[in-house]
């Protein structure tokens, strides 16, 4: 869990890989028209892991792989065939890897409210900082995930890690775990200096 800067605390540690894996996941799956083949999705076969400790021993790798397969089942059918599909091709985020895969982690394309209530809808915005119209019509959901998205992807020059950390946990936590990574000589993942 990291500080929020608004009094209460994130949990990102699993959200953050889980991002990276589902975004290259995606990402290896594209066509050469830039569209992307759900038939051929894959979920990762070697272990997921940071540079601390050993993923055999810390069982972190294992809940990593279950998530991404969980959400990328599930992104590809709401995708195929529902709401999110359709709102995802009218707002043009259908070929978008970086948002589709945080679609995926959020709600797998599904519209739910968090268990807190306080994240809703695909892009899971959270209704301290999001009111009406962003988060209940889902195509303005996506929209505003999506421009959030390519906002911290600027910022972080595309690093999955501080994008993830940063839409869940607001960005200052990814600015101090993107630093400590710099410092570190960009050794493991963002994820590992939280």
């Amino acid at each position: 869990y990291v500080d929020d800067g608004q009094g209460g605390f994130t949990e990102v540690i699993t959200e953050s890989p889980s991002l990276a894996e589902t975004y290259s996941s995606v990402s290896r799956n594209r066509r050469a028209d830039g569209s992307i083949n759900w038939g051929t999705i894959s979920t990762p076969t070697v272990p997921v892991g940071t540079s601390k400790g050993s993923n055999s021993s810390n069982g972190y790798a294992a809940p990593v792989q279950r998530a991404v397969a969980a959400n990328l089942t599930s992104l590809s059918r709401n995708l195929q065939s529902g709401e999110f599909g359709q709102a995802a091709r009218r707002t043009g985020v259908h070929n978008n890897p970086k948002v589709l895969a945080m679609a995926a982690i959020e709600s797998g394309g599904g519209g739910m409210s968090s268990n807190s209530g306080q994240a809703v809808g695909p892009m899971q915005l959270n209704t301290r900082y999001y009111k009406g119209d962003e988060v209940k019509n889902i195509d303005a959901n996506i929209r505003k995930g999506a421009s959030e998205i390519a906002r911290l992807d600027k910022k972080f020059g595309g690093n999955t890690d501080a994008i993830a950390i940063a839409y869940n946990g607001g960005d200052n936590a990814a600015e101090v775990a993107y630093k400590a990574w710099n410092a570190a000589g960009k050794r493991g993942r963002v994820a590992d200096y939280i």
